[in-house]
């Protein structure tokens, strides 16, 4: 038997009034077409018109074929009177006068099973008509008054998900669950019992590399975000973490591509999870039900989702809903630190004069703050229209002053971060920089060397590092820089910034820069002065 190896994803069967059955598939996204030609009502190919008298020959041999093996516990099979009317209308296989009226009186699988004894014994060209499957057209010849989707099921009968649709109306009358397989098709009867060699044969086809085990099938990544998909009747969990995740699979509607039943889904259960970790421990406002998971989870039934979708939706839906709560929740990346406004900011990593003006920013805060990635100046950025005086009082400690210096920068395009240090400067000019000479018309060497030495005097040895972060301009400047570097004795590490002139070049002036950062007022202008001289500059020094 020939299989063919194309996808076709979930149909559901639905019951409208007059016992009409509508056939309508489950995913909506994006599938690989089936490679199909398009026939219009025309005459096949001679390879389709031979294979598919060759499985009606298959047939009308073996009815039994059409019969699904047994996978439940039932009192009595089902399909033990259909195999019966089968075998009987097999008898007549030979009679197509009999046949015709067969394939227009009774059920739709007897029905269809005399079409295909005709075409067995047919020996004219065979006309195909086009049906549009949600998944792309279908070839499939009409015979009698037989449903199409019970024409294209048995003429289709060697493609595991096609043939499903000729049980449809048996299915959903009896309530039955039929699985099938690549070369095999099962009943469980009413209840679900989704058979073992089916989950291996389509995570086989899934695309993913999961490991088996007893309970079922997982990545390699044990936590963070991820998606559990629970077949209840076959006890066999299969979970994927983001990072596995993919953009176009959904493995719900891959899972029940190959079942038929009247309500699939009631046999799965599935199972969330996201990537923030409580740093409090249990009884995080993150743990508890989700708003809006329930209909997530039915967008991903409906195919509406992939998996990777699924899991990001989800975890936009926990962010969400902590930024409804009304209350501070301080949430970084994948740490949550509840009211822990402390462990926030130290999470940050900020500076002395950063972390002052957080602590005064967020220890009052009323509404979550929450953040995929932060630096400690997006922070302040965050509150600094409402709170910026509070955060430039907390450095400086002079409230007047902080109200002034904040209306001064509202429009001075200056970061945050920028404007408490200079704030800070100012305010510590007053003592740690009083006496110190004011230069006009620096080179670009001089001044930067000139504010070097300030933001040191002012501020200390790690504001002033962190101005040195920046290595940047032609080798006299990489080469002061990296002076200033080894004055403070931070050079190790750095090396990889500097070639190796500058940073012999380097070392020769970090003895000056040290003079400098070092320097008293009275001094302050003879050590710029060596020190720029040493660097190549020509400033005047007026």
């Amino acid at each position: 038997m020939k299989i063919c190896v194309f996808v076709i994803k979930t149909f559901t069967v639905k019951e409208y009034i007059h016992n009409k059955f509508e056939i309508r598939r489950d995913n909506s996204s994006a599938v690989k077409k089936p490679r199909f030609r398009r026939f219009g009502i025309s005459t096949g190919s001679k390879a389709q018109q031979a294979n598919l008298r060759s499985l009606a020959k298959d047939m009308a041999q073996d009815p039994g074929m059409l019969i699904p093996g047994c996978a439940g516990k039932c009192s009595r099979c089902q399909f033990d009177k259909v195999l019966a009317k089968l075998r009987k209308i097999q008898s007549f296989r030979d009679n197509p006068d009999a046949l015709k009226k067969l394939a227009s009186s009774g059920k739709q699988l007897e029905r269809g099973y005399a079409v295909m004894l005709i075409l067995a014994q047919e020996t004219a060209p065979i006309m195909f008509a086009t049906a549009k499957l949600p998944t792309g057209d279908v070839g499939y010849t009409i015979r009698g008054k037989v449903k199409k989707e019970v024409l294209i099921g048995l003429q289709h009968f060697d493609d595991p998900r096609l043939r499903l649709l000729a049980y449809s109306e048996i299915a959903l009358k009896k309530k039955l669950h039929i699985y099938s397989l690549d070369e095999d098709i099962l009943c469980s009867g009413s209840g679900p019992n989704y058979p073992a060699d089916l989950v291996s044969e389509i995570m086989a086809r899934s695309g993913y590399s999961l490991k088996k085990s007893q309970s079922g099938y997982r990545c390699e990544h044990s936590s963070g975000s991820g998606l559990e998909v629970n077949i209840i009747s076959a006890g066999t969990a299969i979970r994927i973490c983001r990072a596995c995740a993919s953009r176009k699979s959904n493995l719900f509607t891959e899972l029940t591509s190959r079942v038929l039943a009247k309500r699939p889904e009631e046999d799965f259960d599935i199972h969330l999870e996201h990537d923030i970790t409580c740093k409090l421990g249990d009884g995080c406002s993150l743990s508890g039900k989700v708003p809006g998971s329930r209909e997530l989870i039915a967008r991903y039934r409906s195919g509406e989702l992939s998996d990777l979708a699924l899991i990001d939706e989800y975890r936009t839906a926990v962010t969400a809903s902590a930024s409804k709560s009304g209350k501070a929740i301080f949430v970084l990346g994948d740490a949550c630190f509840e009211s822990d406004f402390e462990g926030f900011i130290k999470a940050l990593a900020p500076s002395e004069l950063e972390s002052a003006a957080l602590r005064r920013m967020l220890k009052n805060a009323t509404e979550p703050v929450i953040l995929d990635d932060a630096t400690p100046n997006s922070v302040l950025t965050l509150f600094w229209d409402t709170q910026g005086a509070n955060a430039i009082h907390a450095v400086i400690g002079d409230k007047d002053l902080a109200r002034q210096i904040y209306l001064e920068n509202r429009k001075s395009g200056k970061l945050p971060a920028q404007i408490l240090r200079d704030a800070k400067v100012q305010v510590q000019s007053k003592t740690a920089l009083a006496g110190l000479p004011e230069f006009t018309k620096l080179s670009k060497l001089g001044s930067y060397a000139d504010d070097m030495a300030r933001t040191y005097k002012a501020l200390g040895r790690e504001e002033a590092l962190r101005k040195l972060t920046t290595v940047q301009g032609e080798t006299k400047m990489k080469s002061l820089i990296c002076g200033f570097l080894n004055a403070l004795d931070s050079m190790k590490g750095k090396e990889w910034q500097f070639t190796k002139e500058e940073q012999d070049y380097g070392r020769y002036l970090g003895d000056f820069a040290k003079a400098l950062l070092d320097s008293k007022s009275e001094t302050y202008k003879d050590a710029l002065k060596n020190l720029l001289d040493a660097a190549g500059a020509d400033d005047d020094l007026k």
